[in-house]
């Protein structure tokens, strides 16, 4: 049976895949005015790529051939949001949701903060594919980091953990380098051996740094859904064990003071019910009696 986050989820990704065909750019010149998709942007990057490369190979003899192959990867963003969909569909899945959908969310925002730096009016250079992917993104990517937070003790406690000290080390690491002086960097080259180390290196390290960083926003409401889930907790299981309290106080109550004739309520110390005379030392005297007469000989009934 699907639950409510399930079908948001899959509701998000749908939308998220849809966004991919729908405007993402719209861009106006001369009263003439022209939109572009994710898909067409795709389809153009990887066909510009595929032309260079022939061209190359025709006029400068330079094989492009793997530069042609990497143009391909692009693909993996539709790729990558037809497989969500399926996936959030057929099970709820919440780390699988964040990945995927970090993909158009990282989108939506990198062209946010190149709008902003190049003073550009958002609004008017974005289509509908644009704001329904920021919108779609943002929803599963917070409910994805809600389930988590709150599954924390359950299920998600280990990836919490070591996702936490790969963000922290990705944070020294961004401040380490911010710290040192790019003259520092130039002196540590020394041939092109090790240009091409350190460039492996510096890739290696951008990477590992850019991919935990877009998990610290997440990871940080996460942390609060785990301390505010543990807060309610908490105070559940105090509700429950005073109102258990309460109960059992409440009936020790009634078995300890109340006659058990007339089920008024009695001093600890009365041996009689004041209110309907019921002596309960007799009551439990002539049921013992009752018990040795039960076991007697018959000639002792006789004899009483």
């Amino acid at each position: 049976m699907k639950t409510r986050i399930s079908i948001l989820q899959g509701i998000c990704a749908s939308l998220i895949l849809m966004a991919y065909f729908l405007p993402w750019i719209q861009i106006s010149f001369l009263d003439k005015g022209a939109s572009f998709s994710v898909v067409d942007a795709v389809m153009k990057l990887t066909g510009m790529v595929s032309d260079a490369a022939d061209m190359s190979n025709s006029l400068f003899k330079i094989d492009l051939s793997e530069v042609r192959s990497y143009s391909y990867l692009f693909y993996l963003v539709l790729i990558a949001a037809f497989v969500n969909v399926i996936v959030q569909w057929l099970r709820n899945s919440p780390r699988t949701a964040f990945y995927f959908n970090l993909i158009p969310f990282s989108l939506c925002v990198a062209m946010i903060v190149a709008a902003v730096k190049y003073d550009i009016n958002i609004f008017e250079v974005t289509g509908i594919g644009f704001a329904m992917a920021l919108f779609a993104s943002t929803i599963s990517l917070f409910v994805a980091w809600t389930v988590i937070g709150r599954n924390y003790d359950s299920r998600y406690q280990c990836y919490m953990k070591v996702l936490s000290y790969c963000v922290l080390a990705s944070v020294i690491m961004y401040i380490i380098i911010k710290l040192i002086p790019e003259r520092r960097f130039l002196d540590m080259i020394d041939s092109e051996g090790d240009i091409k180390t350190m460039a492996s290196i510096a890739v290696v390290c951008g990477l590992f740094m850019l991919f935990f960083m877009l998990h610290l926003p997440f990871l940080v409401y996460g942390w609060i859904v785990v301390m505010v889930a543990s807060t309610e907790e908490d105070k559940s299981l105090n509700t429950k064990e005073e109102s258990a309290e309460t109960i059992d106080t409440a009936q020790k109550e009634i078995q300890r003071y109340s006659c058990p004739q007339c089920g008024r309520m009695m001093d600890d110390g009365w041996k009689v019910c004041p209110y309907c005379g019921h002596n309960s030392e007799e009551e439990k005297m002539q049921e013992q009696e009752n018990d040795n007469l039960r076991y007697a000989p018959p000639g002792y009934k006789k004899d009483l």
